[in-house]
């Protein structure tokens, strides 16, 4: 799941395909674009199990054992930014 902003505007939430947000917010010149990444709440629960750190409770701390497979996470390339201009 990712939050991205374009030039400190809130462009979208992507979280399932086709991971496409609006690009009105971008102008002529430099743009920002800012893409923050959450990591699966699997891989949290995960952690929890093996190391508690008191703030998650039951029954959240039981659905995975220490040895269940951490999920990959973070922009899993490749990534590329396409921007499709229509007057």
């Amino acid at each position: 799941m990712a939050r991205v902003k374009i030039n400190g505007g809130d462009a979208g939430v992507l979280w399932k395909a086709p991971y496409r947000v609006s690009t009105s917010a971008l102008r002529s010149g430099t743009n920002r674009i800012e893409v923050s990444v959450t990591s699966p709440w699997r891989n949290r629960l995960i952690a929890e199990a093996r190391s508690s750190t008191g703030t998650l409770y039951p029954p959240m701390t039981g659905v995975f054992t220490d040895d269940a497979e951490i999920l990959p996470a973070g922009l899993l390339g490749p990534m590329s930014l396409v921007y499709n201009h229509r007057p």
